[in-house]
């Protein structure tokens, strides 16, 4: 079993090491505490670390943070021994259908949208909700064929597209400025670059910029992970507006209607239409397509 440091205090050192199977935490250290233990733990001060044993250190941060403080151990601490929490969980679990338990599962709902449909629809019992932040129409149904490949769906009767406004059609996520950090390092597809190439905000490959944005070339097999929470708690909303209130029009619109995109509302009628029409074919006339619309504000 790999003798581990886990560097970093808080709640979410806690958290994320719920989430790690089969280590022996030797210890933890921090770059600012001065304590003698912590849970436990021997406290490792950091100008102790390089007479430690341990075989990796384990930084546990958010993922901005701890390339800091990658960058100011590796001076001392050989690179191969240090890794980040976040990148290689993301190495593993990057991908939203990825982390969705689908073997052996009666499913009889599947839900696909954007962060509306994460965050605003309450748990259903025997419906996946494999919706993420940013999905648009086209990852929607690669989304849906992903996990068609993965489990039988005999029992299927509802398909539920959540599609936030009359501006969905609008949207096509590879095309925008941070697709990366808004879609794909949150769950999305990114082995499907859709048009990403005709994106004009980047220069690199896309498995290039998931490379290093993202820490693809982490092996994946250095330590385990139990799946973690989203983050997100899907909520109940009731009386929140009174009947007089008066809301600005801003609140119920988004900001693709600023332009219009004559291509990509052409693709996306094509690529919901089709999609329509396959689960027409396949399940029959007794599945249910709805079709969600949820106001920016509730």
């Amino acid at each position: 079993m790999k003798k581990v440091i886990l560097y970093g205090l808080g709640g979410i050192t806690k958290e994320k090491e719920k989430m790690i199977k089969n280590i022996n935490i030797v210890g933890y250290s921090d770059s600012f505490a001065n304590l003698d233990s912590f849970d436990g733990k021997m406290f490792i001060k950091k100008d102790q670390l390089t007479t430690a044993e341990f075989d990796y250190i384990l930084i546990m941060p958010e993922r901005s943070v701890s390339l800091l403080i990658k960058q100011e151990l590796k001076q001392y601490i050989p690179e191969e021994k240090l890794v980040v929490f976040d990148e290689l969980y993301n190495a593993q679990y990057l991908q939203k259908v990825d982390r969705l338990e689908l073997k052996n599962t009666y499913i009889e709902g599947i839900i696909l949208g954007i962060s509306h449909a994460v965050t605003g629809i309450n748990d259903i019992p025997g419906f996946i909700n494999a919706s993420v932040r940013g999905q648009d129409a086209y990852y929607n149904v690669k989304t849906f064929e992903f996990i068609e490949k993965k489990c039988a769906l005999d029992y299927l009767n509802t398909v539920i597209i959540e599609i936030y406004d009359y501006n969905y059609l609008n949207y096509d996520v590879s095309l925008t400025r941070r697709v990366v950090d808004t879609f794909y390092s949150k769950g999305g597809l990114f082995e499907y670059s859709h048009n990403f190439d005709k994106n004009i905000h980047f220069e690199s490959s896309l498995h290039d910029i998931m490379k290093t944005q993202v820490g693809l070339d982490y092996n994946k097999d250095l330590f385990l992970f139990y799946e973690k929470n989203n983050g997100f708690e899907a909520k109940k909303y009731t009386n929140v507006i009174s009947n007089d209130a008066a809301l600005p029009a801003r609140k119920f619109t988004n900001r693709l209607v600023q332009d219009r995109y004559e291509s990509t509302i052409i693709e996306n009628k094509k690529i919901l239409d089709n999609f329509c029409a396959y689960l027409r074919n396949k399940y029959g006339e007794k599945l249910k397509i709805v079709f969600l619309f949820m106001p920016s504000i509730m």
